[in-house]
Parts: structure tokens; sequence; C-alpha cells
């Protein structure tokens, strides 16, 4: 646990030799910053991964196909509750487990969906004696006061342990400097200017040290290590600045390929790349090698599959924001297209891609569908959002009015009968100016209902139709 840049994955990924060593495996799933949160989202790369590692399908899984598309079984059974595909998830994991050794590491948990969280707490009460470690990163700051709440929880369970990575003292980032430039003894005016431009931030201390090098500020003359007075250094400050100087050294070519990863905002490979726009696979594959010497980007840990991620969240904001409002919206149909032609993401994180680019036909499509998938998950908080989407991205009154039906419907299930009564309103007026009285009826009975709940007598119900 830690601030932006604090290091909680770059310590977490120091288990994965550890772990391999026992004949173990690591697996990875991250909280992602999105407009709507993807259900299960955390989990999901797990189990993907876990089936890739282990392949523990040896049950007939009821809910688990509807997070990892191409499952044996599942497809053709009846539907059952969001607690089944919990137990369901715990059981995959712990079987994965029993096979070997296994860390799950899940990151970025202060942007986990709150099934996510619900699932990770299931998973640790149905722990037994399992070869299994879990690791949580997440950040701290007023911001994620929701997931600062779920941490405490967790950090107060039997077994758990949490660590928490504060920032660097003057001391140990002189430490740090001497180890980077081997050994060799720093300047306390070095050290000074270092230490009051980081704050001790272990990711913007290595962010400067890199981009002190690359303006040639700091160099190796053969025998030692020598520097510009600090007079003399002219960088900006802070993570945004510090990032966008050393983006600015990168080609041109290079700035589009990770421009584009950035618009991605997920693990990417060349060829997804390549169909998003950012250029031929030669191209792509020289943009990454030239990211990863500089430290931008890192592999996954799945090094065999060749996909890459930044290797911090900072860098892919400081490409979006440096793009122009055009350029971004048209990279985000391109990455959306790439996505849904490939088979790659879900429709949540396709619609909302769409939605970005302003592609209102597509973002409606695929948000009804992503709306249907949380459904499914039970998520349904997640599926109204998706259908608000949708009803952003309507291109007819028709379109716009089968959106409140379903919101209306979203709206009955989570027992918010007032705004359903509000959408059935709407809705009502809308298909009774059509001629359509059998959806109107529909629709005033599902008002009728609602308006019952809110404690209107039968009789006027009745009336009322």
């Amino acid at each position: 646990v830690g601030e932006a840049g604090s290091g909680t994955l770059a310590l977490a990924r120091q288990l994965e030799p550890e772990v391999r060593i026992l004949g173990g495996s690591l697996v990875y799933g991250r909280g992602r910053q999105m407009a709507v949160r993807q259900p299960y989202g955390a989990w999901a790369g797990v189990l993907q991964t876990m089936r890739r590692v282990s392949q523990p399908l040896e049950a007939s899984w009821q809910e688990l196909p509807k997070l990892m598309p191409g499952s044996r079984e599942g497809a053709r059974l009846p539907a059952g509750t969001k607690y089944r595909l919990m137990q369901e998830i715990a059981g995959y994991v712990r079987a994965a487990a029993a096979r070997w050794p296994m860390v799950v590491l899940l990151d970025e948990m202060q942007w986990a969906d709150e099934a996510s969280w619900d699932t990770l707490d299931h998973l640790v009460d149905q722990l037994a004696d399992e070869q299994l470690l879990i690791c949580v990163t997440m950040r701290t700051g007023v911001e994620y006061t929701p997931a600062a709440e779920r941490r405490a929880a967790l950090a107060a369970r039997a077994g758990s342990h949490e660590l928490l990575l504060s920032r660097l003292t003057r001391d140990e980032v002189k430490r740090w400097l001497e180890a980077a430039l081997n050994h060799q003894e720093v300047g306390r005016e070095l050290l000074a200017y270092v230490y009051r431009n980081t704050e001790g931030n272990p990711f913007l201390l290595t962010q400067l040290v890199r981009a002190l090098a690359e303006d040639g500020s700091l160099w190796h003359d053969g025998t030692r290590w020598a520097w510009k007075p600090a007079s003399e250094l002219r960088l900006p400050v802070g993570f945004e600045g510090i990032i966008s100087r050393r983006l600015e050294r990168f080609s041109t070519g290079t700035r589009a390929v990770l421009a584009a990863a950035a618009v991605v905002r997920r693990e990417f490979d060349v060829a997804l790349m390549e169909a998003a726009g950012a250029g031929n696979a030669r191209a792509v594959e020289a943009a990454v090698d030239e990211a990863m010497d500089a430290g931008v980007l890192q592999y996954t840990f799945e090094r065999r599959r060749k996909a890459f991620l930044f290797a911090h969240e900072s860098i892919a904001d400081a490409l979006v924001g440096g793009m122009a409002a055009e350029e971004l919206r048209r990279q985000h149909e391109r990455v959306a297209r790439a996505l849904e032609t490939r088979g790659e993401g879900t429709a949540a994180e396709i619609a909302l891609h769409y939605d970005a680019a302003g592609a209102a036909p597509d973002a409606y499509r695929v948000a009804l569908q992503a709306a249907a998938d949380a459904e499914a998950l039970y998520a349904l908080p997640t599926a109204r959002d998706l259908v608000q989407t949708a009803a952003r991205n309507a291109a007819s009154p028709e379109e716009l009015a089968e959106t409140r039906v379903r919101q209306a419907q979203i709206a009955d299930a989570l027992g918010q009968y007032d705004e359903e009564e509000e959408l059935c309103d709407l809705a009502i007026d809308w298909y009774a100016s059509q001629g359509d009285a059998r959806r109107a009826l529909t629709l005033r009975r599902m008002r009728e209902r609602a308006r019952k709940e809110l404690g209107q007598p039968a009789r006027r119900s009745l009336d009322a139709l």
C-alpha cells in the first residue's frame, strides 16, 4: 500500500522469481480506471491466466463461462446467483493452487469494482491449507476512501499482513543514488536537487535520473559519473513534467505507438497495435524496443505471450494528455474497432472507447450488449451505467425509449421504484404517441407495480390500468 509511484507493483514483482524457484506460478489481475467499472474486472485476468497455466477444468462450471469465454462447460446450464459465481471463482482458484504453489497478484485495487472485492473476501473465507499467497496492491489517498474501507477490513483478517510503502528519506535517496552510480560518492548539491524535486517518491526519482542522463546533464566519462552543477539543471518538476520531457525524446513513430497503447489502457501486443493503426509490425516492434530500453514499457507477467504494459499509469496519462482532441477521438475509434474485430477486451471496454470516439451507433449497440453481460454477472449498478451510455448515444426517439425501458427494468430489480416510475412515464409517452398500445399497457403495468411498492393503494393501481 502506498501513494502513486511508491513502488507497490515493483515490490510485488519480486515475488515472481521466488515462486518460480519453488515450481509455482504468479498470476496477475488488476483494477482499471474506467468510467464504468468492469464486473469482476480484477479477477478476469487471473482466471484466464490460471486457465492457460494449469487448466483446472475438471468440474462442470455453471457461472464461470460468463467470465471465461471458451470454457467447455456451462453455456447450456440455467442461470445461478452471484453467490454461486463467487463460489466457483474460489473453487477454480483453489483447484489451480492445489497443483503447485501460486501467487495471485491483484494490482491497483483502488479501482476495482465491488464484485471484485466481494470475491476476494469470499475466497479468503474459503482458504484452508492451499499453497496460495494473495498479494493486493493499492494506492492511498482521500480519493480512494471506499477502497480504503475494504482495505481496512482485509487487514483485520487473521493471516493478513499490510506493508505501507512511504516515501524515501533523504538518506535513503542518497544510498539509492550511490547504488545507481556504481557506488560513487554523491555530492551534496546533486542530492539536494534530486531530493527537492522528487520528495523521495521512488518512481519520480527513477524518472528524474533517467531524464538527467537523457538530457546530457548526467553522464559517464569512461571512468566515473559526472553531472552539471545544480544551478544549470533545467528540468520540469512533477510527474507530468518529467515524464513529458522524457517522452519528447522518443522518435515520432515511437510516440505514435505509445499514444495508441495509452488509449488502450490495458496490456497490449504488437498485433493489437498494428490493428489499431499505430504502424506496421516492424515499426511497432521498433517502438516497443525503444520504450523497453527506456524503462517506459515492461513485459507482462506472462512473457511468453510477448505482451507489454506501461511501467506506470502516469506515463499513459501524460501521453493521452498530450494528444489533440480530434486525434484522441480517432484513436479511441481505431482501438475500439481493433478490439472488437480481434475478439479482445470486454463489451464494456469497447463500448466506452466507441463512446469516447463519438461513434454513436456502435456505442449504442455495444453498450447494450455490455449491459446484458453485466446483468448476467448480477452487477446491476454497472448494467444501469452502461444502459445510460447507450441512452447518451441513442440515434432516434425509438432507441431512447428502448433504453428507458431497460433502465426501468434495472431500477425495479434494484428496488429504486421512484426512478422506475419516472422512466416508465417517459417511455409510455413515446409508445402511446406512436400508437403502440400493447407496449404502452405493459409499461403502465410496470409503473403501477412500482407505485404499489411506493405505497399506492391497490385499488388506485387497478383504476389506472
